[in-house]
C-alpha cells in the first residue's frame, strides 16, 4: 500500500471549496441536480459526499432567490411610499396654487410633473412589492 502525503488543514479547504465551485458552476450552466450529482462522482468524490454538496448548493441557490425577492419588495415598498409623497405634494401644490388664484384672481401652477413622476414611480413600485 502506497503512503499518501499527510495533508494539511489548508489543503482540504481548498479541495472542499474546489468541489463547491465546481457543483456551483455546472448549476449555473444549467445542469439537473442530478447532472451535477453524477459528474462530481464521476470526479471521483462520494454519491454520499456529491448528494450532500448538491443538496446544499441547491439550498443556498433558493436562499439567495428568496432574499433577493425580499430586497425587491422592500425596494418596492419604498418606491410606492416615495412614489405616492411626490405625487401627493405635486396634487396640493396645484390645489393650493388654484384655490389663492380663484380668490384674488391670478395664475396658479399644475404641478403635472411631480404627479406624473410620482404616479408613474408609484406604479413601479407597486409592480416591485408584487413579485
Amino acid at each position: 500500500m502506497e503512503d499518501q502525503p499527510e495533508q494539511s488543514p489548508e489543503d482540504v479547504k481548498k479541495a472542499v471549496e474546489a468541489v463547491y465551485a465546481y457543483g456551483a458552476s455546472l448549476l449555473r450552466a444549467g445542469k439537473t441536480s442530478a447532472e451535477v450529482e453524477e459528474a462530481l462522482i464521476e470526479k471521483g468524490i462520494p454519491q454520499e459526499t456529491a448528494a450532500l454538496v448538491v443538496s446544499r448548493l441547491v439550498k443556498a441557490r433558493e436562499e439567495i432567490v428568496v432574499e433577493a425577492s425580499n430586497k425587491n419588495k422592500s425596494q418596492g415598498q419604498t418606491n410606492m411610499a416615495l412614489g405616492a409623497l411626490i405625487c401627493i405634494a405635486g396634487i396640493v401644490i396645484t390645489a393650493a396654487t388654484y384655490s389663492a388664484a380663484s380668490e384674488g384672481g391670478g395664475r396658479y401652477v399644475v404641478a403635472w410633473g411631480a404627479i406624473i413622476f410620482g404616479a408613474i414611480r408609484f406604479f413601479r413600485g407597486l409592480s416591485q412589492a408584487s413579485g
